[in-house]
């Protein structure tokens, strides 16, 4: 977390982030992620579905939360970020739980969230919690 801090607060960024915020609006979110992993990128740009989610049920949830990674890991997919609710750096932005999954592909990424596998999961999440989930193409 304390890279990317020393970036984003470096004078180099300082002048960028001017250039970019008369460009554009929106909210940066500094978000710690789990231990290092190497994917490897043979074929194209990974896939990645970025969360954020409110947990309204805490039990049931916990259910989902102990079997998802079983179907992550079926598709090819790692957790980046798991949990955690980061930290403000612009914006109005309040995260619950963040959480970023990154697989081969955009292709994978979509496949797994539409997996039998994952089907009656996805249900229990629904039931337990609010949130938004965005799939995303790291190219």
């Amino acid at each position: 977390m304390e890279t990317v801090k020393a970036w984003y607060y470096s004078p180099e960024y300082k002048e960028l982030t001017k250039l970019r915020q008369s460009a554009s609006t929106g909210t940066l979110v500094f978000a710690e992620g789990v231990e290092p992993h190497a994917q490897a990128r043979e074929g194209g740009a990974p896939g990645y579905l970025i969360g954020d989610i409110e947990v309204t049920d805490p039990d049931t949830y916990a259910k989902y939360a102990a079997g998802v990674p079983e179907t992550v890991a079926l598709y090819g997919g790692t957790y980046l970020v798991r949990g955690v609710q980061g930290e403000v750096a612009e914006g109005s932005w309040t995260p619950k739980r963040l959480v970023v999954l990154e697989f081969e592909s955009l292709e994978r990424a979509k496949a797994w969230y539409d997996s039998p596998e994952y089907a009656d999961l996805k249900k229990l999440r629904q039931s337990a919690s609010k949130g938004n989930l965005i799939f995303a193409d790291g190219s």
